[in-house]
Order: structure tokens, then C-alpha cells, then sequence
């Protein structure tokens, strides 16, 4: 069941009764949805959605005990509450709402997937009950410290960007994470990722970091993405064996090199850097995509030349700066 409400003028009160009692999926989306009514009769629910209702509290949904997945979005909500029954819940997303502080998950064994992204939470906390997550999404918050992480073992995914947080620290025990995110933060160096053994996917985009350091032991790393900081080297990339794809662009590099080990690369992005020739890259054998910027003023035979894929699919993106990009990058 999915209903549209978006009439602010002559909006009416959801009769949440004339649900019927065996619908398992239940979507409200807009303003017509004042509060969370009694909903009780909803004995095999299993799926709620609310989106853009002004309902502000989390309430009545005790009752509800065979819900697994909870979606309460752009709703006002500032507290974190009267959850405790929906043991069963697998995910709940309580994504962009005014939520300030992390509580009452305790009794939520069974979640899978926390979303809280878009709040104002300052502080990682009460999340030691959640032994069972797999990914936490905490994006676009107010923190400043990575901490009390160490009992979710079983996170594959969590996501920090655009934070304020200002080191990589405290993550040894996540051995099963393969995707960490923070882009957007005030990280001004690689460290503290030797136990993640596991990751497969780096993004730390918008930072000030200075040098690509401290990646050894990530030897399964298949993507790195870490454009717009102030690298000005392509270096200590030797054991990252697996890379496929590699994003560099927008920092401080001169130069095309130290790329002798990746040789899996499929996708190397250096546009908006100071690289003026492409070379050191013969052996990319499997290189299909090349993203690089040249100057508008460029004469055509000043054009970087590549002639070191044996693939007749690989292409090479020499693009114009300034080029309206309609279609991105595909």
C-alpha cells in the first residue's frame, strides 16, 4: 500500500484503520500524515514507511512486532524512542530528521542497517547491543570522533562523509569492514587502517591530506578515491595489488608514476591536477578509462598521448577543461 499526500492547504488526518489489517507493505508519503495513530490491527506488517510526515515522535508502533524494515524520513523527529518491541526489525532508517543523540536501540539484536544520516548527532555511542549490524550510515552529522565501534565485528559499510572528524582512529576490531567512507571531513593523514584487512572500497574525497601513506595492508583495496586534498605524489601504492580504480583528481601531482604494481587498474582519474604528460602507464594493460583535463588553449599536438593498451576497448578521456559535462562520465 503507497499513499501520496501533498495538499498543504486542505490536508486530512490519515484513517490509519482503513488499512487493512493484512497489508505487509505500508508507504505514507507527504504532509497529510499529523501523527502515528493506532495501528495495531497491522498483525503481519513488515514493512512501514513514512516520508515527509510532520509526525515529530516516534510513537504507537509498539504493537508491531513482526516489522523488519522501518523508514521514518524527513519527518521532524528529534529523539530516538518507543522502539523497544520491534525486536524482528532489520533495518530502520531514521534518515534526515533533527535526531541529536544515539539511544534506545538496546533491544534491536536482529538490525542489520542503521541509517542516520542527515541529524545533528555529535557523538558515536549506544551501540554495543547491535552485534549484528552490518552498516551504519552516520553521513552529514556534527562528529568529531571515530569511537565505540569496537563491538559491531560484523560491519561490512560504514559511512562518516562530511563530518568533522579530524583522524582515522579506533577501528582495529571492524576486520570485516569492506567499504568505509569519509569524504568531506578534516583528515589531514592516512593511518590507523592496518586491521582492515577486508576493505575493498576507501573514499576520502574533501580532506586535507597531504601524502598517500599507511595503505600496505590493504592489499584487496579496489577502490581508492581521494580527490580534492593536497597530495603532490603518486607514491606507496606497491602493495595495493588489486586496485581497479584509482581517483586522484583535483590535487597537487606533477607527475604521471609509481604505478608499476596496479596493474589491474581499469579507471585512473587525474583531471584538475598539474600533470602535463601521460606517461609510465605502457604497462596498464587493462586501462579502459583515463579521466584527465587538458588546457583549452592547448595545441592539438600538445595532446597527451597514450599508446600502452593492448585492449581495443580501452578509451582515453581527454577532455577539454571547462567542457559541459551533460552526460558525466560514463
Amino acid at each position: 500500500m503507497y499513499l501520496r499526500f501533498y495538499n498543504r492547504l486542505e490536508c486530512k488526518e490519515v484513517d490509519w484503520k482503513d488499512i487493512d489489517s493484512h497489508e505487509k507493505h505500508v508507504r505514507l508519503s507527504g504532509n497529510g500524515i499529523r501523527s502515528i495513530g493506532d495501528i495495531s490491527h497491522l498483525v503481519e506488517i513488515e514493512h512501514l514507511t513514512l516520508d515527509g510526515a510532520p509526525i515529530t515522535e516516534i510513537d504507537n508502533l509498539h504493537s508491531l512486532t513482526t516489522l523488519r524494515f522501518l523508514y521514518l524520513t524527513y519527518c521532524g523527529i528529534t529523539v530516538i524512542k518507543n522502539l523497544d518491541t520491534l525486536v524482528n526489525l532489520e533495518e530502520l532508517s531514521l534518515f534526515c530528521n533533527r535526531i541529536r543523540r544515539i539511544e534506545n536501540l538496546d533491544k534491536l539484536v536482529n538490525l542489520k542497517k542503521l541509517d542516520l544520516m542527515q541529524n545533528r548527532i555529535r557523538r558515536i555511542k549506544n551501540l554495543k547491543a547491535l552485534k549484528n549490524l552490518e552498516t551504519l550510515e552516520l553521513s552529514w552529522n556534527k562528529i568529531r570522533r571515530i569511537k565505540n565501534l569496537h563491538r559491531l565485528k560484523n560491519l561490512t559499510v560504514l559511512r562518516l562523509e562530511h563530518n568533522k572528524i579530524r583522524k582515522i582512529e579506533n577501528l582495529d576490531a571492524l576486520v570485516k569492514l569492506n567499504r568505509l567512507e569519509l569524504q568531506g571531513n578534516k583528515l589531514r593523514k592516512i593511518e590507523n587502517l592496518g586491521s582492515l584487512v577486508n576493505l575493498k572500497q576507501l573514499y576520502l574525497d574533501e580532506n586535507k591530506i597531504a601524502r598517500l601513506e599507511n595503505l600496505d595492508a590493504l592489499t584487496g583495496l579496489e577502490v581508492l578515491k581521494i580527490n580534492d586534498n593536497r597530495i603532490t605524489r603518486i607514491e606507496n601504492l606497491e602493495n595495493n595489488v588489486s586496485l581497479k580504480e584509482l581517483y586522484l583528481g583535483s590535487n597537487l601531482i606533477e607527475k604521471l608514476e609509481n604505478l608499476e604494481s596496479n596493474k589491474d587498474l581499469r579507471l585512473l582519474d587525474i583531471n584538475d591536477t598539474y600533470i602535463d604528460k601521460i606517461e609510465n602507464i605502457k604497462h596498464l594493460t587493462r586501462l579502459k578509462h583515463l579521466w584527465y583535463f587538458y588546457e583549452m588553449n592547448q595545441e592539438i599536438g600538445e595532446y597527451p598521448e597514450y599508446s600502452g593498451s593492448d585492449d581495443d576497448e580501452a578509451e582515453i578521456r581527454l577532455t577539454a577543461r571547462l567542457c559541459n559535462f551533460a552526460d558525466g562520465y560514463a
